[in-house]
């Protein structure tokens, strides 16, 4: 089955362009029920990290330096994924 999707992200959420190398996304269908997502892309420690552990829950992520990727399902549902560094 193994379908690859690649995406970037060439603008802030405004529709602005950025000054940096973009942020790549490359998501992997491994199986009907298995997804693998890589994240590439700058890290610019603006505004530092949160002050939660690794692997743990952390209120209000994407206050802090995120990347972001939606899954749109049935009826209009969505996962939305935010990964920190």
């Amino acid at each position: 089955m193994n379908k690859k999707f690649e995406f970037s992200i060439r603008t802030t959420w405004d529709g602005k362009p950025i000054d940096h190398e973009p942020v790549k996304f490359t998501v992997n269908a491994l199986n009907d029920d298995s997804l693998k997502v890589e994240v590439r892309g700058s890290f610019f420690n603006d505004p530092g990290s949160p002050a939660v552990p690794p692997g743990n829950p952390c209120p209000e992520l994407w206050e802090y330096e995120v990347a972001e990727i939606f899954f749109l399902g049935a009826e209009d549902k969505y996962l939305e994924v935010e990964l920190c560094p």
